[in-house]
């Protein structure tokens, strides 16, 4: 057996997969994306995301980011090592993958849940594992700028349709 040197290792994992822009002192794990990088004009299908620390878990707790919105935009802002990834050309699917390890990560991947039936009025409590939800699989092949073809079925000619950003969600919400 040979032996590698680790930064020469360390340097062809991160080339081949866009990590360049990645501080490694930082924890962090890798996550796939559920889109397979299919929504966007990179193809990137993993991110490197940090762990939360007792510093995000301040600002997590601030009524004011909940208030404007813009929790999420922080988590994925301060948390996504690859400085190259744009938080709002990620697709929603993509950031709720990353959210829910953020969850899992910090808290543990119990995640209670409270509901009350709405024709009995009863109070029902569940704990969801976290680390068991499965996202729906991904078969489309989007093209060089992340866009998917679609023959419609009565007139067969061919559109072309992508998923919304999180930045076209923001302007839908504003309209």
């Amino acid at each position: 057996t040979s032996t590698y040197n680790e930064s020469v290792v360390r340097e062809a994992v991160f080339t081949n997969t866009d990590f360049n822009n990645v501080d490694m002192d930082v924890q962090y794990d890798v996550i796939s994306l559920p889109s397979n990088g299919q929504c966007y004009k990179n193809k990137t299908e993993r991110v490197p995301v940090a762990y939360l620390t007792a510093y995000d878990e301040n600002f997590i707790t601030s009524p004011n980011l909940y208030k404007d919105g813009l929790v999420i935009d922080f988590l994925l802002k301060h948390k996504i090592m690859n400085k190259d990834i744009n938080i709002d050309e990620l697709v929603s699917g993509d950031v709720d993958a990353i959210v829910l390890f953020l969850r899992a990560t910090s808290y543990g991947p119990d995640f209670p849940i409270y509901v009350r039936d709405p024709q009995s009025g009863e109070q029902i409590e569940t704990v969801v594992d976290l680390t068991t939800l499965k996202s729906k699989e991904f078969n489309l092949v989007g093209d060089k700028d992340g866009y998917f073809d679609f023959e419609l079925p009565i007139s067969k000619d061919i559109v072309k349709f992508k998923f919304l950003t999180r930045k076209d969600e923001k302007n839908l919400r504003i309209l």
